[in-house]
């Protein structure tokens, strides 16, 4: 079983609050579970990957996001992770998932996550992501338009999200 257990859970508990009209930073309390474990009894690196999904889902939960993309058939699609591991979770060991949208340009937002227990960073990443409407890119603009924040600016102009790819070659 991958995350569906946590994916009702986070659903159970997110469902039916009020809408936040901006994309305000996720916070979930979680804990390390014997399925999230490699070899070594640490949380295993591709688990981690799987676990931002749950707080990028939160995010768009809580923004009234889901419920626009549900309505207009949207997905959403990472296209770069970048992942900095510090110290290893481990088993029943009890940790934050912080998501944060820290940047955006036309088509793409950059999310940071952040494990965080006892006031410790055990593992940071940023994600670049994006909606799509089929195979059409749906405008960062139109995206902050549906959440309320029509024409807000991003934190860092975009140059953040330039960044983190930079150095892959581009294919499209």
């Amino acid at each position: 079983m991958n995350l569906y257990l946590r994916v009702l859970w986070l659903l159970l508990v997110t469902l039916g609050k009020p809408v936040e009209p901006r994309f305000t930073a996720s916070r979930l309390k979680l804990r390390v579970w014997p399925n999230d474990l490699d070899l070594f009894a640490h949380v295993n690196n591709g688990r981690y990957l799987t676990l931002m999904d749950l707080g990028r889902l939160h995010i768009a939960i809580r923004s009234g996001l889901l419920k626009v993309m549900r309505e207009r058939r949207w997905h959403a699609a990472a296209s770069a992770v970048e992942i900095r591991f510090r110290r290893p979770l481990k088993l029943w060991q009890r940790y934050e998932l912080v998501t944060e949208i820290v940047d955006w340009d036309e088509h793409w937002f950059l999310f940071e996550q952040r494990f965080e227990s006892g006031g410790k960073v055990y593992a940071r990443a940023l994600v670049k992501a994006q909606f799509r409407d089929g195979r059409e890119r749906v405008p960062t603009a139109t995206v902050l338009d549906l959440v309320g924040m029509h024409g807000e600016k991003a934190p860092a102009r975009g140059r953040l999200v330039d960044g983190l790819t930079a150095s892959v070659e581009r294919d499209d």
